[in-house]
């Protein structure tokens, strides 16, 4: 994956929520590293601006992972661990000053698990409600007898 301003993958159309999952864990380490470099420098030195300008083109890529992560419906149990593993680091990323790091990304990310959930709970609903009867659910939550 290469950083400059853009991530390669996060363009290519058939992009998945746990390749974008994956994308988001090495930006955020990234970003932590880089947060790292930036504390442990004087605050008057020259390097310090370049880090910054840095830091802020990984941002504005973890923005956009995360954008396009919302917008992408988890299909299993794995992808929404995933994605609820991605709210759970932004959530922990904001310290008690200066708060979350991406607070609009964080509250749609949210929203998205939460309707994720529903419409995956619906599903087990229905198939367990389907097998319970012998039935084959194929048009939905209503049970068809074979």
């Amino acid at each position: 994956m290469k950083v400059d301003g853009r991530i390669t993958g996060v363009d290519k159309p058939c992009s998945r929520v746990l390749s974008l999952c994956d994308d988001f864990v090495t930006l955020n380490a990234l970003r932590l590293d880089l947060d790292r470099r930036i504390m442990a420098l004087p605050p008057h030195d020259p390097e310090r601006d370049q880090l910054w300008q840095e830091l802020e083109a990984v941002l504005a890529t973890v923005s956009e992972v995360v954008g396009r992560l919302t917008l992408i419906p988890a299909s299993d149990m794995a992808e929404l661990r995933a994605k609820a593993g991605v709210l759970a680091t932004l959530r922990q990323s904001g310290d008690a000053v200066d708060g979350p790091i991406l607070p609009e990304k964080e509250r749609a990310l949210a929203l998205s698990l939460a309707h994720n959930t529903v419409e995956l709970a619906g599903r087990c609903s229905a198939t367990h409600r389907c097998a319970q009867f012998g039935g084959d659910c194929s048009d939905g939550d209503r049970p068809q007898f074979i």
